[in-house]
């Protein structure tokens, strides 16, 4: 066994440690070292994901945030015009990344005068169609600049939040990131709405929140059953994609005349299962259908072709990087293959609005492949199929029958929230009517979400001792003594990259 890998116990371990000496860190009042050990930890916790919150880690931003409180300047509850006012904030301002694009849209929709405040990261997706689209007379857009010095990052934030007395903060965070969270748990004085975009997964700042806006069952489940937050708090606002369809269409690698294009992809991680289902499943697919071939997008290719050179119909399964055009290609392709053991929410999203029939698979007790909840909004029958072999045969059938395959990506499409829906629902919600979440919750089966990510990390990024290594640097040897080893070896692959990296530069 490779020497990289790691257990779940030792998993445990790095957390309750980080916790432990985040702890020491707060009670010698030393709150820099805390908060970077704070995030370390929800960032560990986010990678393995086998708890989704700890309460622990709440109180300790909790007692940095009534530090910072202390150096705020103390104003009234609320604006003193009488007027609602919203502070929305961010981790970034990019095109089409999180959710920002959305709310923002609607923030502009709404009329309210609204601070928005992004820390200044630098995006390499860029941001003018976002600015675009907040180009309005009651937004206004602050950035704090990014800085290793995280006190002065939160002060910053939370001296803008209470300067411009809010009567309604919506938070959309990063599952670890620490900053926006003490920043908004020191300044608030009004009720917190928190966008729970990354609900399948452990994160820190329950504590910050009044109310956590669910945009499926699946994650207001969570949030009741692992996060304790309480129904009351749970708010329903599904989403919609951002659609870049002004981008010119760059083509197929292959010639597309009389065959049905089956567009797969997204992040490697959602397909590289040690069961190899996706793969084969879409195999035997193939198999079936000699007028289909495959485009599958990633921006990470390596893993994914070796799974590919195993398939017998590889020679019908081509490969792409990222695309831009992404929204070109799917109106240019006839179906869209769901990716497994985890969903794509935003790919599944542009299938949908964009008409396209999804084939899918998911487990009857459902985990990270929970697909409906992300398309169905007007509609409650089921996408993704339970069994196989009725999967085969509605594959089959798409590929045989135009007809059909338009039906069914008409019967998506018409699923789907769209923008004008989404923002008077938003609206609405920032004027007091709360539509709370589904009653409905879901089997989740807990023990597969989390072996997923301790599979994945050990398959794929030797069990992430590369990320306490970069951020402790030393001190990683002295608060893991006993993973010397492990330490040693993840700087040395980190040494061996870069010269490859070099290497390869230098040939070309």
């Amino acid at each position: 066994m490779n020497n990289t890998f790691i257990s779940e116990q030792q998993v445990r371990d790095v957390f309750e440690t980080l916790k432990q000496k985040a702890k020491s860190k707060i009670a010698k009042g030393k709150y820099e070292e805390a908060i970077h050990l704070i995030e370390l930890a929800a960032q560990w916790g986010y990678f393995y994901t086998y708890k989704y919150s700890d309460d622990v880690l709440e109180s300790f931003l909790q007692k940095i945030a009534k530090f910072i409180k202390k150096e705020l300047p103390q104003n009234e509850l609320v604006a003193v015009d009488g007027k609602k006012r919203i502070v929305f904030v961010c981790n970034r301002i990019a095109d089409n990344c999180e959710l920002v694009q959305q709310y923002g849209r609607a923030l502009v929709a709404s009329s309210i005068p609204t601070l928005i405040i992004a820390i200044n990261r630098e995006s390499p997706v860029g941001e003018q169609n976002i600015l675009n689209d907040l180009q309005a007379a009651n937004i206004t857009i602050e950035r704090v600049e990014d800085s290793n010095k995280y006190l002065d990052v939160v002060k910053k934030i939370a001296e803008l939040i209470s300067s411009y007395q809010p009567t309604q903060i919506l938070a959309h965070v990063w599952p670890w990131d620490t900053r926006p969270i003490v920043a908004i748990m020191s300044a608030k004085q009004c009720p917190c709405y928190n966008i729970n975009f990354n609900d399948h997964a452990f994160w820190i700042g329950k504590s910050m929140l009044d109310y956590s806006i669910e945009f499926r069952p699946y994650g207001s489940t969570i949030s009741l059953e692992k996060r304790e937050l309480k129904r009351e708090q749970l708010l329903y606002l599904p989403y919609y994609p951002i659609l870049s369809t002004n981008i010119p269409y760059q083509g197929f690698p292959f010639d597309r005349d009389g065959k049905v294009v089956i567009l797969t992809g997204g992040s490697a991680y959602k397909m590289l299962g040690t069961d190899n289902l996706f793969f084969d499943r879409l195999d035997i697919i193939l198999n079936d259908n000699s007028n289909a071939v495959v485009l599958l997008a990633c921006g990470q290719l390596a893993d994914i072709k070796a799974r590919i050179k195993s398939m017998k119909n590889r020679n019908r399964v081509f490969t792409t990087s990222f695309r831009k055009d992404i929204a070109s290609v799917f109106m240019n392709s006839d179906i869209y293959y769901g990716t497994y053991p985890m969903s794509g929410g935003l790919m599944s999203q542009y299938a949908a609005m964009l008409e396209k029939p999804i084939i899918a698979y998911a487990k009857e007790k459902v985990a990270l492949d929970e697909m409906d909840g992300v398309v169905n909004y007007h509609n409650d029958l089921p996408i993704a199929f339970h069994s196989f072999e009725e999967m085969r045969i509605y594959a089959k059938r798409l590929c045989e029958n135009e007809r059909y395959r338009k039906a069914e990506g008409q019967r998506l499409y018409d699923s789907m929230i769209k923008q004008p829906e989404f923002e008077t629902l938003f609206i609405d919600m920032m004027y007091g009517k709360h539509p709370m979440a589904d009653n409905k919750t879901m089997d989740i089966d807990y023990d597969s979400i989390s072996k997923f990510y301790l599979d994945y990390h050990n398959n794929n990024s030797a069990g992430d001792w590369s990320l306490i290594i970069k951020v402790l640097r030393l001190n990683a040897f002295l608060y893991f003594p006993q993973y010397t080893g492990r330490f040693l070896k993840a700087m040395l692959d980190r040494v061996g990259k870069k010269m490859c990296k070099v290497f390869n530069a230098n040939l070309f």
